[in-house]
């Protein structure tokens, strides 16, 4: 969503790239936070003598794989307060919480919990996760289809490819009530 590019090169570093006794090589790949969620193919080619020939043998093998972090948290952090006898529409937007580097969490979907405690019912309206996570356009009307009173994402609001939901909250007639999320993650596949 962004004129820095689509592509990105991260850096490995290991002592050795020679196979241990087990047949083990553990090499360390340090990318930019702002790859946190995407998917990449790691790929190795194996260099080798087959022990019973003699022979120099070249293998290789890829796998997919979600490059991991931590420190997401959801926007606003503390939650919501709904008075009595309400219904309303919440959007939560997710940001990495490290000071060095906040920003929000863009192009990439994410897990998350209800925070114990909460007791508004509930129901996710929209999220950003159903839809393409590297659209930068992923919002979507939510009133038309939903009848939310108050929508926190109109028709025509660009997200520029950020995280959110959207949750529709209802409190009882006698009693307000609170919600939050939290353990905000990267999913491990999507």
């Amino acid at each position: 969503c962004r004129s820095d590019g689509r592509e990105w090169i991260g850096t490995a570093d290991s002592d050795t790239y020679q196979l241990d006794e087990n047949g083990i090589v553990i090499v360390k790949y340090d990318y930019d936070h702002h790859l946190a969620g995407k998917d990449v193919m790691i790929w190795v080619n194996l260099d080798g003598i087959q022990p019973d020939t003699g022979q120099k043998t070249r293998i290789g093998e890829a796998v997919k794989h979600t490059l991991r972090t931590t420190g997401l948290r959801a926007l606003p952090e503390n939650g919501v307060s709904i008075p009595k006898d309400t219904t309303a529409s919440v959007t939560f937007h997710i940001e990495r919480s490290d000071p060095a580097v906040a920003e929000w969490y863009r192009n990439a979907h994410f897990a998350h919990m209800i925070k114990s405690g909460s007791n508004c019912k509930y129901a996710i309206i929209a999220t950003s996760n159903s839809s393409e996570s590297r659209a930068c356009d992923n919002s979507r009307s939510i009133d038309d289809d939903n009848n939310a009173s108050t929508p926190n994402i109109e028709v025509g609001d660009k997200t520029m490819g950020r995280a959110y939901v959207t949750y529709r909250l209802t409190s009882s007639k006698d009693a307000a009530c609170t919600f939050a999320i939290d353990k905000v993650t990267v999913p491990s596949e999507f």
